[in-house]
């Protein structure tokens, strides 16, 4: 039976340093710094929001020992929502909105590695085992390495059941199925969609973290295509239903 801990290694999904195309040890590089300041400055002057940044914070594998080469920097951009005067729901939307947009005209890369640009609420909880502060140059939380300890039998069951539920709905884009049972099925893979992100956050609040059954199993659905599948088959499916 495949062996989690070697799949682990083989992906380097877990150093024993930073990735020192970022980091000095523990120093980030201050070019780095510097540029993804000005990248998350522009950012937010595009959203036109009227509230003070609190921070810009770098989280995510990059600030972390379990970064592989596919691994984003991502930028966090902190605000405090009971700043604004009006209906913060309303201005999510229109965060999301102009953020899709950004992301349209952007593709930001350094050093091999894309910049994905976030607006957080200073009072959301952030479950990360590191955590970078770019506007004060510090460590908010130092992330610490550990070797990790997976329960191989439980990732192999959570990742068959998640590939069973995955390949099963591809076979609902069929263009000679009623529509009526493509939209349940539609439905289910948006359930998925939110089932799996849930899925990942629980096993990060855990005490193994990064290395929870759940975020091996993740990161491994991730790797194999099908998360991407999970996307692709969802909107294949909605397209289908309109589709004439």
């Amino acid at each position: 039976m495949r062996n989690y801990i070697d799949f682990i290694k083989e992906n380097k999904i877990t150093h024993k340093k930073l990735d020192n195309r970022f980091w000095d040890n523990l120093i980030l590089n201050d070019n780095i710094r510097n540029k993804l300041l000005e990248i998350a400055e522009d950012f937010y002057n595009n959203l036109e929001l009227k509230i003070d940044i609190h921070d810009v914070k770098l989280t995510g594998s990059i600030a972390n020992y379990n970064y592989h080469k596919n691994s984003d920097l991502d930028v966090h951009i902190i605000i405090d929502l009971n700043e604004y005067d009006g209906d913060t729901e309303v201005l999510l939307d229109m965060i999301k909105s102009k953020t899709f947009i950004w992301n349209l005209k952007h593709d930001i890369n350094i050093r091999g590695a894309d910049v994905e640009l976030y607006i957080q609420d200073k009072n959301e909880s952030h479950i990360s085992t590191g955590l970078y502060s770019l506007k004060n140059t510090k460590w908010i939380k130092e992330p610490k390495y550990t070797d990790p300890e997976v329960d191989d039998d439980d990732v192999k069951s959570k990742y068959d059941r998640w590939v069973f539920e995955i390949l099963k709905l591809e076979k609902y884009i069929d263009d000679d199925i009623i529509d009526d049972v493509k939209r349940e099925y539609f439905d289910r893979s948006e359930k998925l969609k939110k089932k799996l992100s849930n899925f990942r956050k629980k096993g990060l609040h855990k005490g193994n973290g990064e290395f929870s059954v759940e975020n091996v199993t993740f990161k491994k659905l991730r790797r194999d295509g099908y998360i991407d599948k999970l996307y692709d088959v969802s909107i294949n499916i909605y397209d289908s239903i309109f589709s004439q």
